[in-house]
């Protein structure tokens, strides 16, 4: 399997750019990738903006992060439609209690019938504190999924935390690392999962 690559601010795309989301749609065309994973930032959509930082937040700025959380999350559920559309697969990921999973292109998404969601939790993936181990500090990170991906509802449906050990909360640092920001980047185990399912759809090509 080949990847048709990756495009956020660590690739140099920037997709709140006309420019950005110009490149990832040309790339979807003439690549057509099998699988297609979104992940918009959740920052403006999660419980805890909701419950603390939104109350502290300039309101112009409050404004302007929330219109460019939703073109975020807009251009995600395009790039999914397009690839149902073309009868190929997609997932999108978002925190269980993110905000935007009320928004109405959500939920126009989740009417269609190739639709399906699941929740599972991160820990079983590996997700720990920066430095640490699943066994010492795991952090759940309940997550939910919104796939036509057969695949991925077998492989990650299961996956409901089974620790032993209390979860890590994510907030502040921890060995001198930011933990919200450490928890942006998926677990290696994730990524294998993923290309799991993938490589189970192209063997059935």
């Amino acid at each position: 399997m080949t990847t048709a690559g990756s495009f956020d601010l660590l690739s140099d795309c920037d997709l709140l750019s006309t420019a950005g989301r110009q490149e990832v749609l040309k790339t979807l065309m003439s690549k057509r990738p099998l699988m297609l994973m979104c992940s918009p930032p959740c920052t403006m959509y999660s419980e805890l903006m909701r419950l603390w930082n939104a109350k502290k937040m300039n309101p112009q700025v409050k404004a302007l992060r929330e219109k460019d959380a939703y073109l975020m999350v807009r251009f995600s559920m395009e790039l999914c439609r397009l690839q149902d559309d073309a009868g190929r697969f997609y997932c999108y990921e978002h925190p269980y209690k993110a905000a935007s999973w009320k928004l109405d292109i959500a939920q126009q998404m989740a009417m269609r019938s190739s639709t399906q969601f699941l929740d599972w939790d991160q820990c079983r993936v590996g997700l720990c504190a920066p430095g640490s181990t699943p066994d010492e500090h795991p952090i759940r990170k309940r997550t939910k999924f919104m796939t036509n991906s057969h695949h991925i509802q077998s492989i990650f449906q299961g996956l409901q935390c089974e620790c032993q050990v209390e979860h890590f909360h994510v907030q502040g640092s921890y060995n001198g690392v930011s933990v919200s920001k450490h928890c942006q980047i998926y677990p290696p185990d994730f990524c294998m999962k993923v290309a799991e399912a993938t490589k189970l759809h192209v063997e059935e090509l």
